[in-house]
């Protein structure tokens, strides 16, 4: 679950104990997109996350759409199991 406070992106998941409970909200080991407006996530079939971010409008109104995927169980430890944000483009806000 992923949650943007002051423009900066934070990420919880469940715990594998048994109840599972949530983890603390922490800031992903993701390289850092600059100030986040928006947020989405996507559950893939392979029960990895994808997110989508849309980033601060630039000087010509336009804001950038940004991806990345999980690649690892604990997507949050270090090393990081996010790759470098992909760039879908800007569109108009």
């Amino acid at each position: 679950m992923e949650r943007i406070d002051a423009g900066t992106l934070h990420s919880t998941w469940t715990s594998t104990a048994i109840p599972a409970s949530w983890e603390p909200w922490v800031t992903p080991f993701l390289p850092n997109p600059g100030l986040v407006l928006d947020v989405a996530a996507a559950h893939l079939t392979d029960g990895a996350v994808q997110l989508f971010v849309m980033t601060r409008p630039a000087s010509d109104g336009s804001v950038q759409i940004l991806t990345s995927r999980q690649t690892a169980t604990k997507p949050n430890v270090n090393p990081p199991g996010w790759p470098a944000w992909t760039s879908l483009g800007n569109v108009q806000s």
